[in-house]
């Protein structure tokens, strides 16, 4: 009886690990790479694991700031309802989709400052219309 388990235990194991392994991710690679100002941030590989439903953007902009010790400016009056997920996912990929969700537009002036601005009506609600 043991035998036969091991007979089909075994196998199914192994066939488990060859199945090809995908990260977990927000937003694909594209996303980061249309950002790339992002890159300038010295805590932009800072990992993130948070969750927001409903919260004020500038409270999670405010979240990311103390997370990553960068200075954070423009974000106070981002008042708008968002929503973020993030499960050890870099900084930078998590202000990547804030900015294609929310419409917003980064200055990184030094490493370590993130000047945070709403983008211009145009570009908002074109950044509407994609779909992560």
């Amino acid at each position: 009886m043991v035998n036969a388990m091991r007979k089909l235990i075994v196998p199914a194991f192994l066939a488990v690990l060859a199945l090809p392994f995908y990260p977990p991710a927000l937003a694909g690679k594209g996303c980061v790479d249309e950002l790339p100002v992002l890159g300038k941030l010295a805590a932009k590989d800072v990992e993130i694991t948070m969750r927001f439903e409903g919260v004020p953007l500038g409270h999670i902009l405010d979240a990311l700031h103390r997370a990553g010790e960068f200075k954070l400016e423009g974000a106070q009056d981002l008042e708008s309802p968002a929503s973020v997920a993030a499960d050890h996912t870099p900084l930078q990929q998590v202000l990547a989709i804030l900015a294609t969700r929310y419409g917003l537009r980064y200055e990184v002036p030094e490493p370590g400052t993130l000047v945070v601005r709403p983008a211009p009506q145009d570009a908002a609600a074109e950044s509407k219309k994609i779909s992560l």
